[in-house]
């Protein structure tokens, strides 16, 4: 079933009950190991994304952990020069808010831009100053101190 976001969802009744499988635009980490996975989900074409938590096999409390979403507000493709605005307002916690926040970026050779004003705020900027594929990554803590269960990653090109 397709929904919308780059994100097709598959699912399929077997002798173990129901299970989801999230196909999405980034890579996969930890699936394998038969324990909980989460997917990170990228839109190109609004520069956003997200994390889903899916369950493979038995009962867990994946679902507790808080949901990092990232939006780049000029989209996943722009011009030398831009301000970038990220945002993880949409950004979730299974209970309270989210009270942290923490980003990181690979970005090109030479680029020796930093998030303004700061790498832990919610809406940072970043001058993307040199041509190339930046990786924006967000982590997110709600109240209680619980971590997120997948970092959510987006990317931006840069064209000159």
């Amino acid at each position: 079933m397709y929904d919308g976001h780059r994100r097709v969802t598959i699912f399929a009744l077997g002798w173990m009950g129901m299970l989801s499988l999230t196909l999405a635009a980034l890579a996969l980490s930890g699936c394998d190991q038969g324990g909980p996975c989460a997917f990170a989900d990228a839109d190109a074409s609004t520069g956003s994304a997200s994390t889903d938590a899916a369950l493979s096999g038995s009962s867990t409390d994946a679902e507790a952990c808080p949901t990092a979403v990232i939006q780049v507000k000029e989209g996943g493709q722009v011009t030398l020069q831009t301000v970038l605005h990220l945002d993880a307002e949409q950004s979730v916690a299974a209970s309270g808010d989210v009270a942290r926040y923490h980003w990181t970026v690979e970005q090109p050779h030479g680029s020796d831009s930093v998030l303004l004003p700061s790498d832990s705020v919610a809406d940072p900027t970043f001058e993307a100053d040199h041509s190339g594929t930046y990786t924006f990554c967000l982590e997110v803590w709600d109240t209680s101190g619980t971590k997120n269960c997948q970092i959510a990653c987006t990317q931006v090109v840069v064209s000159p």
